[in-house]
C-alpha cells in the first residue's frame, strides 16, 4: 500500500523488515525489486548526502537482481539513471545499452544513453543515438517533450569544441524537439 501510495520511506521501513523477519525467504526477487524502486525513488525526493545514499542503495539492489538474471529492461533503464545521477556516466553507459538491447525502441533509453555519452565526451556516438530516436520508438512523447525544454542538455553541446560536431548534435536536439510540435493531441 505504501508504493501505492508513493510513500517510499515508508514502503522501504516495512520492506526491509519483511527482509529481516523472513530471512529473505519471503519472495527474494520481488522484495528486492520493490525496495531498489523505492530506495530510487524515495532518493530523488531528496538532496545531498541522503540523495547519494538512496541512489547507491538503489544501484546494490538493482546490481544484485541483474546478477541473478532477475532485472527486466525498466530496471535496467532506472539502474542507468541512478549511475548517471552518481556521475557513473561510463557504467550508465552499459546499463541503457543492456536496456536497449532488452527493449530496442526505448526511447527514453536512448536519450538517455545520448546523454551519457555526451557526459563522456563520446559526440559521435551521443550524435548516432540521437539520430536513431523516432517516431516509432516506445514512449517518444516523453522525449520530445523532454528535449524541447533540456537546458542541461543544450549547455552541455554547446561546451562541445568541434563545432561540426555541436551543429549535427544541436540539429538532432531540435529535431526531437520539433516532433513534440508536430504530434496530434490526444
Amino acid at each position: 500500500m505504501a508504493i501505492r501510495q508513493r510513500e517510499w520511506l515508508k514502503a522501504i521501513r516495512w520492506l526491509k523488515h519483511l527482509e529481516k523477519v523472513s530471512k529473505s525467504a519471503y519472495k527474494p526477487s520481488d522484495v528486492s525489486t520493490y525496495l531498489a524502486f523505492s530506495n530510487l525513488f524515495a532518493a530523488l525526493n531528496e538532496s545531498g548526502h541522503r540523495r547519494e545514499v538512496g541512489l547507491r542503495e538503489a544501484i546494490d539492489r538493482f546490481k544484485g537482481l541483474a546478477t541473478k538474471g532477475e532485472l527486466a529492461y525498466i530496471g535496467y533503464f532506472w539502474l542507468a539513471y541512478a549511475q548517471d545521477e552518481l556521475k557513473q556516466w561510463f557504467e550508465a553507459v552499459l546499463s541503457n545499452l543492456e536496456t536497449l538491447n532488452r527493449r530496442p525502441r526505448f526511447a527514453p533509453a536512448r536519450y538517455n544513453l545520448a546523454d551519457s555519452l555526451l557526459k563522456l565526451g563520446k559526440y559521435g556516438d551521443a550524435y548516432w543515438q540521437l539520430k536513431n530516436i523516432g517516431t516509432q520508438d516506445e514512449q517518444i512523447e516523453i522525449v520530445t517533450a523532454g528535449a524541447a525544454g533540456d537546458e542541461e542538455m543544450k549547455s552541455r553541446i554547446a561546451e562541445v569544441g568541434d563545432p561540426a560536431a555541436r551543429r549535427r548534435l544541436l540539429a538532432e536536439l531540435d529535431r526531437l524537439s520539433a516532433l513534440s510540435a508536430e504530434r496530434p493531441a490526444s
